[in-house]
């Protein structure tokens, strides 16, 4: 893994891993070496304090969430169990009708046609 030179290129990777285009051992260990470029006392990223700030926050939004894969899923994009019973278009394109489970739990199916 390379070293990132300039605040530029930190903000460039973090913004492609909140995209997703960036996960498992790629997000970690761009994570871990940015938060080391802030850290670190010889400043090898050569940042002012308003960049380090910055940089932190970018990392705060970012930590404790999981990145999920580029792309939308097909159903709907609202939670099933605030239309339970109504049909709503999916994100596909198609119609999706919000049924119960048999744990008692709305979830979206596929109209078939």
């Amino acid at each position: 893994m390379a070293f990132i030179h300039s605040f530029g290129g930190a903000k460039m990777v973090l913004r492609s891993i909140k995209k997703g285009t960036c996960t498992g051992k790629c997000r970690s260990g761009w994570l871990k070496t940015i938060k080391y470029a802030i850290r670190s006392s010889k400043n090898p990223l050569k940042l002012t304090k308003d960049q380090k700030i910055e940089l932190k926050n970018m990392i705060k939004d970012l930590s404790g969430k999981r990145i999920k894969p580029v792309g939308k899923r097909p159903s709907p994009s609202e939670s099933a169990k605030l239309y339970c019973g109504k049909k709503k278009k999916g994100n596909d394109g198609n119609m999706y009708i919000s049924k119960r489970d048999k744990n008692g739990v709305c979830r979206w199916y596929k109209i078939k046609k």
